[in-house]
């Protein structure tokens, strides 16, 4: 968008139908920050994989302890097309979600935790 015009161009277009503002991408691969454990939905892409101290420091910086993010392979190499301040667990098998309950209970009790694959 480079100006008003074409934002409201947009928001006209939305009054009648969904407008993705995300660039193409691959398919995405959810992961839960759990304090500074990861748990992937599936096995990440290995560029993807290379992210995890990056998404270990984005959960400190914001302090967002529990999020989940949607991260897929783009033209331009990996990147974010979303962000959930409020994971879901329906979007990872049982043993992910089991990892996820393991590692929000160490969080809780303030106990050190490890990155979970």
């Amino acid at each position: 968008m480079r100006s008003d015009r074409d934002w409201h161009g947009l928001a006209a277009v939305q009054a009648y139908a969904p407008v993705p503002l995300t660039h193409l991408h691959r398919v995405a691969r959810t992961v839960c920050i759990v304090g500074d454990e990861l748990v992937w939905d599936r096995r990440p892409s290995s560029a993807l994989a290379l992210l995890t101290p990056a998404l270990q420091a984005f959960g400190a910086a914001t302090g967002l302890a529990f999020v989940e993010l949607a991260l897929a392979d783009g033209q331009a190499g990996p990147r974010v097309v979303a962000v959930d301040p409020q994971p879901r667990l329906e979007h990872f098998d049982a043993g992910g979600r089991e990892r996820i309950v393991a590692a929000l209970v160490r969080l809780l009790r303030g106990g050190a935790s490890e990155v979970a694959r």
